[in-house]
């Protein structure tokens, strides 16, 4: 360019794009002054449908008489929005076993499989992770007909990076998935919260469909009869992780050093959102929850509600007995109503799902729903600012009322 920045654009096709063109691409940009030591530039992503090049300009560049970029040459496909917090996010997984309990779909000792999300500094080289195990993206039973783009998508998150050292240690959230669901059900989510500086950690709860390490798949999936005792098997989950991650403080695990377990929180979606509040209620460890979308199962907190900082996220929809339960939380509790949405534009299955298939699943007709990438936005933005005024004393001021960067909340309330 005349002021010597460098412009760069960048174009990608599908080869069916009445399959893929809702969803997203990346471009992982790489700069390099000598051909030899590369460096993380920019992440870019866009839309399949473009009606216009992807460009970028390297500002950076008019400070060097020479620079060369790469990026990969295979087309990086995912449904995911990009997390927009100021840190790269990394990611493993790992078998957990708790002695302990037994659970017959699992084995004589309880195994568990364990995701991690935290802040990572940025490598060269390496692509984003697939976020689906390949046995689950190309089973049917799962997924139905979307297993025709399932096993093509990416998360925005890089496998076993380096912990960021921007900061020592770094809040802890724990996630629960839905019922009859897994551990990735919200990554969107839990991709956002380790962008901005949290280590989220989800697990398989028992009601679960799991791929474990040697490739077998187990299968606890099937009809839940009694939510209570499935609610309190799933706190006794979260307590077993905290205890492990009080142990990898102590460790060589790549987290070690970097837990910050005096400030911990807990969301989930659907019964995981019952589950993130009746971890609150029992266990001191948790010290703020988030409910997505979910009922309150426990008569306890039915009863006499909690006295920690709460949210509710909820889809447009009759509430039940939701409202009387925020009516008996204590102060710092906040309800969010999204208008024209349905409980399924609130987990991964807004994202996959086209617009018509959500229609099919109750949602208002395509032209008229909140889609799911809205959905998404909205609700990172308050879990983000909610966690932040709760667990790192940061506040955007969002919680304050109604926000008029998010028209589609119907319905807000606080106390």
């Amino acid at each position: 360019m005349p002021d010597n920045t460098v412009s760069l654009s960048l174009t990608g096709s599908v080869p069916t794009p009445e399959i893929f063109g809702q969803y997203f691409q990346q471009y992982v940009i790489e700069a390099s002054t000598n051909l030899v030591d590369w460096f993380p530039l920019v992440t870019l992503q866009q839309t399949n449908q473009p009606t216009t090049a992807l460009t970028f300009q390297d500002k950076a560049a008019a400070q060097s008489d020479r620079g060369f970029y790469r990026t990969h040459t295979n087309h990086f496909m995912t449904p995911l929005p990009q997390p927009i917090g100021p840190y790269a996010v990394g990611t493993f997984s790992r078998l957990l076993t708790d002695p302990s309990r037994t659970n017959a779909a699992r084995g004589t000792n309880r195994q568990m499989m364990l995701t991690a999300w935290y802040p990572a500094s940025s490598r060269t080289g390496l692509p984003s992770a697939l976020f689906e195990m390949p046995q689950l993206a190309q089973d049917e039973i799962f997924w139905g007909r979307f297993v025709d783009r399932m096993p093509s998508f990416v998360s925005h998150s890089i496998l076993n990076a380096a912990v960021s050292t921007n900061q020592m240690k770094y809040p802890v959230v724990l996630y629960a998935h839905g019922v009859n669901s897994y551990r990735f059900d919200n990554i969107d989510k839990t991709e956002e919260l380790a962008s901005q500086g949290y280590i989220v950690i989800a697990l398989d709860h028992r009601d679960s469909i799991s791929v474990l390490p040697d490739g077998s798949i187990v299968n606890g999936l099937g009809p839940v009869t009694d939510m209570v005792a499935t609610i309190n098997d799933r706190v006794l989950d979260f307590q077993l992780i905290l205890e492990e991650l009080a142990r990898l403080s102590d460790s060589e695990s790549l987290l070690a050093g970097h837990l910050d377990l005096e400030h911990v929180g807990a969301f989930g979606f659907l019964i995981g959102g019952s589950t993130a509040a009746e971890l609150c209620r029992v266990d001191p460890r948790c010290k703020v929850g988030a409910n997505i979308e979910g009922g309150f199962f426990v008569p306890a907190i039915r009863e006499l509600g909690l006295p920690k900082p709460f949210l509710i996220l909820r889809a447009d929809a009759p509430d039940g007995d939701r409202k009387d339960v925020y009516e008996k939380l204590a102060t710092d509790a906040y309800w969010v109503k999204v208008g024209k949405t349905i409980r399924w534009n609130f987990n991964l299955n807004g994202l996959v799902f086209e617009p018509t298939e959500m229609s099919r699943l109750g949602a208002p007709p395509p032209e008229e729903q909140t889609s799911g990438v809205r959905t998404s936005q909205i609700t990172r933005a308050y879990l983000v600012a909610f966690f932040n005024k709760y667990l790192k004393n940061q506040d955007d001021h969002l919680l304050d009322g109604p926000s008029a960067d998010y028209p589609e909340v119907m319905e807000f309330l606080k106390k």
